[in-house]
């Protein structure tokens, strides 16, 4: 029987972790970076037997929020406009979707002036967008990789293929150019994986909670 838990995450590495903690319950889909590539993947379900259609992954904080989070507000960073998830039930925070990383603290302390957010990613607002457009329950899953005073390097966003995979030899031509990332790369490699970790043991409650809620209706 076809799952009716649809996990979609921008990139490999997400993908990965959201299929072990699904374990078969949902079925997992990679999507590439980005809201479009998200909006994608959103329009290509077929909801007929679709029940809630979720975006996991990691996420930048913007303020202290350690762990995994699920977002009760979605905000588009840049037209303003507002996305309530209809699975708002998990509690959370307010997300808000930008077309590029935000990897210094100037920045994030900007965007969470001008915002309110919590956390800020790339792909929220087009999922929540391309979901409300098709009428479907949705909600968002997320692990803070990096915090309010923390930055990023700004030739990170190349690193990552259009497929949502890896470029290694891309990240290992940056850092043999400029050892100096090596410690920090080191640092934010350790910090992904453990939001990723908090976020796998999320999406997996929340998957036993929703399976329970279809199998009961």
């Amino acid at each position: 029987m076809q799952a009716e838990i649809v996990v979609l995450c921008p990139l490999e590495i997400e993908r990965r972790a959201a299929s072990a903690a699904a374990a078969g319950r949902a079925r997992v889909v990679r999507t590439g970076p980005g809201a479009s590539a998200v909006a994608r993947a959103v329009e290509a379900v077929d909801f007929r037997s679709i029940r809630l259609v979720v975006l996991f992954g990691v996420a930048g904080g913007l303020e202290e929020t350690p762990g995994a989070v699920v977002a009760a507000e979605v905000i588009d960073g840049a037209t303003g406009e507002r996305w309530t998830p209809p699975a708002g039930d998990y509690g959370g925070v307010v997300v808000v979707g930008v077309a590029a990383p935000i990897g210094t603290v100037e920045g994030k302390r900007a965007l969470a002036a001008r915002t309110g957010a919590a956390i800020v990613d790339c792909e929220s607002h087009g999922f929540a967008r391309a979901c409300s457009e098709r009428g479907v329950r949705w909600m968002i899953v997320r692990g803070v990789s990096d915090g309010p005073g923390d930055t990023l390097p700004a030739c990170a966003a190349a690193w990552v293929r259009d497929d949502g995979r890896t470029d290694a030899r891309r990240v290992a031509a940056d850092l043999l150019r400029r050892p100096a990332l090596i410690m920090p790369v080191a640092r934010l490699g350790r910090a992904t994986r453990a939001a990723i970790a908090a976020a796998g043991d999320r999406l997996d409650r929340i998957i036993e909670e929703e399976s329970r809620r279809i199998g009961a209706s």
